[in-house]
C-alpha cells in the first residue's frame, strides 16, 4: 500500500470550499496537509488531512518511522483500511458510497479514497459528515472530521484512539450507504458496537454502556434526543445482545431491512420485530424480556451462560432502592412502567425457613408487562429465575402471580418489563401475601422426565413458570444454547415446577 504526501498552501482553495481547508474551519494561512494509504481490491483506501500550525496542529511526534511524517496522519490511513477490511469484508456490511462517483473530485478531495480532516473538536472527538445524498435511494456520502491530537480524550495510546474514532465514524458512512432515516438509537449504538467488535480490548464500548445500565427504566422507544444524548451511545448494549443471541449477522439484516422499508412507515424497531419473526422465531417483544434479563447478570452478577459474555467487567444494571418485607414477608411496592422499558426492584427478605408464599404484579390499566424475579443470596448458584406471566382479569387488572418459598434471607430482586410500545406511564404494584388456593384446571402436563411438580429445596435451583391464554413465549434455538425446563400448555392455573 503506497504513502503519498500532498499538500495545499495557505490560503482557501476553491476546489475544497465545502470541505475544511485553510480560511474554512482551517486557520486562514496554514498549510494543509495529507498522507494516503490505498486499500486493497475491495476498499477505498483513505486519505488523512492535517496541518502542523495553529491550534488544529496535528500530534507532532514522528518516530515510527522518522520520516518527517506525524505518526498520527499514517497510523490513521492504516488503522482506515483494516476497519474497511473488517465491517465489510469480514462482516459483511456494504461499502460507504465513493464520494467522486457523484461529485468532482477537485471538490472532494482530488480522488477516490475515503478523506478524514484531523482538527481540533471543542467538544467530542470526531463526526461523520454527509455532503450529498442520492434523492431516489436515500443514501448519502461524505467524510469524517475527527481529533487533531487525543490530548484530551483519556485513551491509553494513539492506537487505541484511531481504533475507537475510526471504527466508529467509519460505521457511520456505512451506515450513510444504507438509509440517513434512522433512529439515533440505531445509528449510535450500532456504531458503537463496531468499535467494540473491531477492538474488543478498548474500553469505550464499557463506559458508553454504562450509561444506559444506569437508567433502565428509560423507555426505548422513546426519542432519544441528539447524538449528544450519551444515552443513545449506550443502546450499543442493545444491538450487543442482538449480536449475542442470535449471531452478529442479524445487525447487517437490520440495516438490510432499513433500506428496503425507506419511505415507509416504521422504524428499526419494527424492521428488528419484523426479521426475528420470519427468521428467528422470536419478536420483539420476547427479546426485549430477554434483553433485560440478561441485564440483571451484568458486574459482580455476571453469568455468562445465562447472560452475556464478558459482562463481569461492565457497570451493574442500576437497582431501585433496596425495600424490606414485614417479619412475616409481605410486602408492597409501587414502580411505574413506560413503554420499553425496566425496572430491578430488590426487597430484603426475612427467614421464613422455606414457607411458602404467593408473589404477585399487578398493573391496574391492564397493559401488560413481563415481570421476572430472582432470589439472590450474592452467590450465582442461587440466583433463582421466575417467570411471571397473566393476562388482563375482569376488573381491568392485569395481574401475575407465583408461589415462592426461600430459607435464610436472601434479596428478591423483581425486575418489571415494558413490552408494550407506546405506553404510558404506569404504576405497577409487586406484593407478597399469604398463598391462594387456587382450583384445578384441565392442563396437559410433561412428563416426569422433564419437570416435576413441588416447592423448595435450600440451596437448589429452581425454575418457577407460570403460563395464561392471553401471552405464549416462544422459544428460539440460541448461538449459545440454554436448555428451557419445559412446556406446558396451561389455561389459567399457576404451578411451581422443578428443574430436574
Amino acid at each position: 500500500m503506497a504513502l503519498v504526501v500532498w499538500e495545499l498552501l495557505g490560503h482557501t482553495q476553491d476546489a475544497l470550499a465545502q470541505r475544511p481547508s485553510p480560511g474554512n474551519e482551517y486557520q486562514e494561512g496554514v498549510v494543509l496537509r495529507s498522507v494516503a494509504e490505498s486499500g486493497d481490491n475491495s476498499g477505498p483506501g483513505f486519505r488523512v488531512w492535517y496541518v502542523e500550525e495553529s491550534i488544529d496542529a496535528i500530534e507532532p511526534r514522528d518516530t515510527d518511522p522518522q520520516d518527517g511524517i506525524p505518526d498520527l496522519a499514517p497510523l490513521i490511513a492504516s488503522t482506515g483500511n483494516r476497519v474497511h477490511q473488517y465491517l465489510v469484508d469480514t462482516l459483511g456490511f456494504r461499502p460507504p458510497l465513493v464520494d467522486t462517483n457523484h461529485l468532482p473530485a477537485a471538490s472532494v478531495g482530488g480522488d477516490s479514497l475515503f478523506d478524514i480532516y484531523l482538527m481540533n473538536f471543542g467538544s467530542g472527538d470526531g463526526s461523520y459528515r454527509s455532503e450529498g445524498c442520492l434523492p431516489e435511494q436515500g443514501w448519502c456520502f461524505g467524510y469524517v472530521a475527527m481529533e487533531n491530537d487525543f490530548h484530551q480524550g483519556g485513551y491509553p495510546s494513539l492506537q487505541i484512539a484511531a481504533d475507537v474514532l475510526v471504527s466508529h465514524e467509519y460505521f457511520h458512512a456505512i451506515g450513510a450507504a444504507y438509509s440517513t432515516e434512522v433512529d439515533v438509537k440505531w445509528n449510535e449504538g450500532s456504531a458503537v458496537w463496531a468499535e467494540e467488535k473491531f477492538n474488543p480490548e478498548q474500553e469505550d464500548f464499557e463506559r458508553l454502556i454504562g450509561v444506559f445500565l444506569r437508567k433502565p427504566w428509560r423507555p426505548f422507544d422513546r426519542s432519544a434526543g441528539s447524538a449528544f444524548d450519551g444515552w443513545a451511545y449506550g443502546t450499543g448494549l442493545w444491538v450487543w445482545f442482538l449480536d449475542e443471541r442470535y449471531g452478529e449477522s442479524i445487525v447487517v439484516d437490520i440495516w438490510e431491512g432499513l433500506d428496503a422499508s425507506r419511505g415507509e412507515v416504521g422504524s428499526f424497531l419494527d424492521v428488528t420485530d419484523t426479521l426475528l419473526r420470519s427468521d428467528y422465531n422470536s419478536s420483539l417483544e420476547e427479546a426485549w424480556v430477554e434483553f433485560s434479563q440478561w441485564n440483571f447478570f451484568t458486574g459482580s452478577r455476571s453469568v455468562p451462560s445465562r447472560s452475556y459474555s464478558g459482562s463481569e467487567g461492565w457497570e451493574e444494571v442500576a437497582q431501585e432502592p433496596l425495600e424490606l418485607a414485614e417479619d412475616s414477608g409481605n410486602f408492597s411496592v409501587e414502580q411505574q412502567a413506560e413503554g420499553l422499558s425496566s425496572r430491578y426492584t430488590p426487597i430484603s427478605l426475612p427467614d421464613l425457613g422455606g414457607k411458602e408464599k404467593q408473589l404477585w404484579v399487578e398493573v391496574e390499566d391492564g397493559v401488560p408487562v413481563s415481570a421476572t424475579a430472582y432470589l439472590w443470596d450474592g452467590t450465582v448458584s442461587a440466583a433463582i429465575p421466575l417467570e411471571l406471566v397473566s393476562g388482563v382479569t375482569e376488573d381491568g387488572v392485569f395481574r401475575v402471580s407465583t408461589k415462592v418459598s426461600w430459607s435464610g434471607t436472601p434479596r428478591l430482586v423483581v425486575v418489571v418489563t415494558g413490552t408494550v410500545r407506546g405506553a404510558g406511564q404506569r404504576t405497577v404494584r409487586i406484593l407478597m401475601r399469604e398463598v391462594v388456593v387456587e382450583p384445578e384446571v384441565d392442563a396437559e402436563m410433561p412428563s416426569p422426565s422433564g419437570c416435576a411438580a413441588g416447592g423448595s429445596s435450600q440451596g437448589g435451583i429452581f425454575l418457577i413458570a407460570c403460563w395464561a391464554a392471553l401471552l405464549f413465549l416462544r422459544r428460539s434455538g440460541r448461538q449459545r444454547l440454554r436448555p428451557h425446563p419445559c412446556s406446558i400448555s396451561r389455561t389459567l392455573n399457576l404451578r411451581a415446577v422443578r428443574l430436574q
